[in-house]
């Protein structure tokens, strides 16, 4: 790898840096699959439907068909057409909806906090507002 110092044998370093950079991502991948990916998908799947009222079931098999089409979505080794297709196309939905309500929570969230300020800055620290 020193040869990057050597403007005619520069190239040579690319091979190590090559080497090095393809194992630790293959090992990585290895790791990152049977720790998150894995563990993810079986904790969702333990026990799903226990529950007292058919909401609760309900809830729990839109969770698993939400997990499970998502991660189909993200399956990028096929192609997505025919029955891949369709499931990357309910795991989008889903994907969609569950980054509007996290969107919509974070806006709730920060318009409560304006309306704080508000309330502070223009009745007990001005008086404007009486309460």
């Amino acid at each position: 790898m020193l040869l990057r110092i050597i403007p005619k044998a520069d190239w040579l370093s690319r091979f190590p840096m090559a080497l090095m950079i393809g194992s630790s991502a293959g090992l990585g991948m290895l790791t990152y699959t049977k720790s998150d990916i894995i563990k993810q998908l079986t904790a969702t799947m333990i026990n799903p439907f226990v529950g007292d009222n058919w909401v609760m079931i309900t809830g729990q098999i839109l969770l698993v068909v939400g997990t499970i089409t998502g991660v189909i979505y993200f399956f990028f080794s096929a192609k997505h057409e025919g029955v891949i297709g369709k499931l990357s196309k309910v795991g989008i939905y889903f994907l969609m909806i569950s980054f509007g309500g996290a969107f919509g929570y974070t806006a709730m969230a920060r318009i409560s906090l304006l309306i704080g300020r508000l309330q502070f800055l223009l009745g007990d620290w001005l008086g404007l507002i009486q309460p």
